[in-house]
């Protein structure tokens, strides 16, 4: 009787190594990746320039003012004091607060380090692909160089380096490394592997890009799920099954517990406390918001098909797109997509490929968002897409699967004996494929008025003017890409077509595709890669703002840059408390004070030429108005009637919150003296209307703590122009204290007749609880490393050395 053959693990894809001409190490391979990252990186290396992002020049500040805080603290801020009256740091989402490469900002200036953490991201997205094509899928060493070199620089990637979305890189990057840990734990059941898997999504969630995490996720259980059902149909093991199920979920469960001194913070925050937490932030148009449209979904073939926003004059593409405006590219490469594709018709019967095709193909259709009814299943459905705007992030899954796609089919065009039969079919194949794109690319050459017509006829039959005339501006440059793709992709394609005709050996094919692979994607990713000297855009020598600093040191004021003649965030580079800047996360009770999204409350005065008596200034402490006119350095404008950072009063009314916006723009409205609360004070407070000082108050910040000093002739409040956070907790002369949000969004403390110190310290419970479950998580990750090696591990070799015993 013949001895029943074990089903072979899903996927065990026969490696292909080249020999003979040409062979490949590990160890060479490794070393390719990261040469190729440094060649990249070599202009911003050996410069003093840093990249350009949008983002990264809006919210560069808070980066300053991290790297300031600690090196002054030794500590880690809780408030972002700089910007908006005061913004929790953790809660609100403080950039890579906790993501380990935030260390590089300790090591180098500002703008330089920005570009070290590209430069360690980008090889580490190499090598993790790497690894889960050479480890994981087992593939050959030259087929996963390809795949690495390609997601490594593929466009939708590298693009973010324009608007400055780092932390959907740092994301990304780390995304490999989950599908390799998934990969081995469903091979081996080991739960070394539900660590690692723990350790990357740690990582995806450290980086405070919660979005592209969520969307990572999604994947990565996808991609679990098909490979766990693979194994189970194959060797019909149901607990073996259930097994790797309660394993996969410890490693989702405890990456999840690595993250949550970052994750649940801002999830408390953003619920409860933000703008972002209001319904305007949840409905069906905001989820739908910066989705792509079928013309970015063209830019998949050819990138400059529906263009860019221009970075400088020297480009010359113009976006016409749907959108306001387009600061990246989804681009993935076209000979990935080309090679991609083959595989899928080629090896029509693979599974793995119908897998990734099923990915990418529902990473588009979510990323397409209103452009098809699909959206409303998603929005309605399924948890959390209605927390998020832009579905057309999603779409680095497009680019992760075409590059791992490309690779697992030169791998088997490298280890497959294609009959000769097969290999002619698709050889014509690939030469008509050749001749049609050929064909497609002289119509686009000469018919712009055909496609034009064609494109509103079928694709956006709304068109607006505007968006003709930035077609017709943008053509030029499309036709120009659309040669420099065909001649890239149709040599890809003759590079197949010879290997498949046997006149070009696998070598030869393989650096063909790597040469043509990476001249495609660093000629796309050169309209993303922008050096700039810092000093140009990030100035610290205006002698206004410099002498505002030194003033700063000394006294405690707020000041307002007129939108427009100054960068609403410039002042914090400069230290100085800002009452506006940018903050994507913004309290949604200050929002409100300020006067919505246009500040109406700041200015309504300043547009009457009245700089001072304006309530909300005032009570927000700003002294100093900055301006300029054209190219003349900043002025200062005094306001001679800002309130001290902490004033005493005994008058208050108790109102409905709505209505204290209205109430403070009253004529004559005494809010220097009485104060508008949303809740009656403690028993023994009573509004006395005084028109003389009822007390006197003195402040101080001691690191982060509110030092108050007060001296008052009956019981009334202490108003802290600090904006109020429910983690502000106030001790008076040592007793715990409520504190009470005041005129919208201000601190106000009751304080009793005679002489107090009142002392406000900024404490938040989730990011206690966060810490303490993050700790936990990494003290069981480490014991279950330690029970996986050193117990598991040693009980196996036991066994097989019992089993060889018995054998012998």
């Amino acid at each position: 009787m013949t001895k029943k053959k074990k089903p072979e693990s899903v996927q065990q894809v026969k490696p292909a190594e080249i020999k003979k001409e040409f062979s490949l190490t590990d160890r060479s391979s490794i070393i390719t990746i990261i040469l190729l990252a440094l060649v990249f990186f070599l202009p911003f290396i050996i410069s003093d320039k840093m990249f350009y992002g949008s983002d990264t020049l809006n919210g560069i500040y808070s980066r300053y003012f991290y790297a300031d805080f600690f090196e002054k603290y030794q500590s880690l801020p809780k408030v972002l004091s700089v910007t908006l009256s005061g913004m929790p740091t953790v809660e609100a989402f403080f950039g890579d607060y906790y993501y380990p490469l935030a260390i590089l900002q300790f090591i180098f200036d500002i703008p330089r380090a920005l570009g070290y953490k590209y430069l360690v991201t980008v090889v580490l997205a190499g090598l993790f692909m790497w690894t889960f094509l050479r480890r994981g899928l087992n593939l050959g060493r030259e087929a996963a160089l390809v795949g690495a070199v390609a997601f490594m620089f593929n466009t939708q990637f590298i693009s973010h380096f324009f608007p400055g979305h780092d932390g959907k890189m740092f994301v990304i990057s780390w995304l490999p490394l989950s599908l390799f840990a998934v990969k081995r734990l469903c091979d081996t059941a080991k739960i070394r592997y539900a660590v690692l898997l723990s350790l990357s999504v740690g990582m995806c969630i450290l980086t405070s890009h919660i979005q592209t995490t969520y969307f990572s996720l999604w994947g990565i259980g996808l991609y679990f799920l098909y490979e766990g059902i693979s194994a189970l149909r194959a060797d019909k093991a149901r607990v073996k099954f259930i097994g790797k199920v309660a394993i996969f979920s410890l490693g989702i469960g405890l990456g999840l517990g690595i993250g949550m001194v970052q994750f649940l913070p801002p999830y408390k925050f953003t619920k409860q406390y933000s703008v972002r937490g209001t319904g305007e932030k949840t409905t069906y148009e905001h989820a739908t918001s910066w989705s792509i449209h079928w013309e970015e979904a063209a830019s998949f073939i050819i990138p400059e098909f529906c263009g860019f926003s221009a970075k400088d004059a020297d480009t010359k593409t113009e976006y016409w797109g749907r959108n306001p405006f387009k600061l990246n590219s989804e681009y993935a490469g076209i000979v990935a997509l080309l090679i991609s594709i083959f595989g899928l018709f080629a090896f029509k019967k693979d599974k793995f490929l119908r897998f990734l095709a099923f990915m990418g193909g529902g990473a588009l259709i979510f990323s397409l968002g209103a452009n098809t009814p699909l959206f409303h299943l998603f929005y309605n459905f399924v948890p959390g897409v209605k927390l998020f705007r832009a579905p057309s992030m999603i779409l680095f899954w497009m680019a992760a699967v075409l590059t791992i796609g490309a690779a697992y089919t030169i791998n088997r065009l490298l280890s497959e004996e294609i009959p000769f039969k097969s290999r002619e079919l698709w050889a014509k194949r690939v030469l008509i494929a050749i001749a049609i794109c050929g064909a497609l690319t002289l119509l686009v050459t000469a018919g712009q008025s055909v496609v034009l017509d064609t494109w509103k006829s079928i694709m956006y039959s709304l068109m607006t003017d505007r968006n003709v005339s930035a077609f017709n501006a943008n053509y030029s440059n499309f036709v120009k890409g659309a040669w420099i793709t065909f001649f890239i992709g149709g040599g890809a394609l003759f590079a197949l077509y010879l290997y498949l005709k046997d006149s070009l050996k696998p070598a030869a094919f393989i650096i063909v595709l790597l040469i043509l692979a990476i001249a495609d994607l660093f000629r796309v990713n050169s309209y993303f890669y922008k050096l700039i000297n810092p000093d140009e855009y990030i100035s610290r020598n205006e002698p206004a703002l410099l002498s505002l600093s030194r003033e700063a040191e000394k006294d405690y004021f707020r000041v307002l840059p007129i939108p427009g003649q100054i960068g609403n965030s410039d002042p914090q580079i400069y230290g100085l408390d800002n009452t506006l800047g940018f903050h994507d996360n913004e309290l949604a009770w200050y929002r409100e004070f300020t006067g919505g999204q246009q500040r109406e409350n700041l200015f309504y005065l300043l547009q009457q030429n009245k700089l001072d008596s304006n309530p909300f200034l005032d009570l927000l402490n700003v002294k100093y108005i900055l301006y300029r006119g054209g190219n003349s350095p900043v002025q200062i404008a005094r306001i001679s009637t800002a309130l001290p950072r902490a004033f005493c009063v005994t008058d208050f009314e108790v109102t409905d919150p709505k209505l204290m916006g209205a109430k403070l723009r009253e004529p004559g409205f005494p809010y220097r003296t009485r104060i508008l609360l949303e809740k009656m004070p403690p028993a023994g407070y009573l509004p006395v209307q005084d028109s003389v000082p009822v007390g006197m108050a003195s402040y101080k910040i001691n690191v982060e703590d509110r030092i108050i000093e007060t001296e008052m002739t009956r019981p009334g409040f202490v108003v802290v122009s600090d904006v109020y956070m429910p983690y502000w907790q106030a001790t008076v002369n040592g007793k715990s204290t409520d504190i009470y949000k005041t005129d919208i969004a201000i601190m106000a403390v009751p304080v009793p007749a005679g002489k107090s110190t009142v002392v406000i310290k900024y404490y938040s419970p989730y990011i206690a609880a966060g810490t303490k479950i993050t700790f936990a998580s990494i003290v069981i990750c480490l014991l279950l490393l330690t029970l996986d090696y050193f117990v598991i591990g040693k009980l196996c070799c036991k066994r097989k050395e019992e089993a060889a015993v018995v054998n012998v």
